[in-house]
């Protein structure tokens, strides 16, 4: 035998529900709708908590920055060690200072013999 039951029901055809997605997470700090709005295409439902990614995106950019000037201390690399002679622009950058400090070792190198040369051509 079936248990019977009495509730009072709202039954909505499933193409009449839609589903709302967002690009980010965060907290709903602002709603614009109520139960049963009728809604327009473009209208601002939600208003979501982006601090944390903006924060991501700061630290994003700062690390962005980061890998930039690196390439730019090896491209300055390269360059000294082509034309062995440094060429950094800026005596104070860290280009400069890893520049110069190669070609020390270069002339080192060159003066006392290089182990590694020696090895190569015998």
């Amino acid at each position: 035998m079936d248990d019977v039951v009495k509730v009072i029901a709202l039954i909505r055809p499933s193409s009449s529900i839609s589903l709302i997605k967002t690009t980010t997470g965060g907290e709903i700090i602002e709603k614009n709708y109520s139960h049963d709005d009728y809604v327009r295409r473009g209208e601002v439902l939600l208003r979501i908590d982006v601090a944390s990614d903006i924060l991501e995106f700061d630290n994003s950019k700062k690390l962005m920055k980061r890998i930039d000037d690196t390439i730019a201390v090896y491209n300055a690399l390269t360059e000294t060690i082509k034309l062995n002679k440094n060429s950094a622009i800026s005596s104070s950058s860290e280009a400069y200072s890893r520049s110069e400090a190669y070609l020390i070792e270069r002339n080192k190198l060159d003066l006392f013999g290089n182990p590694i040369k020696d090895v190569v051509q015998n």
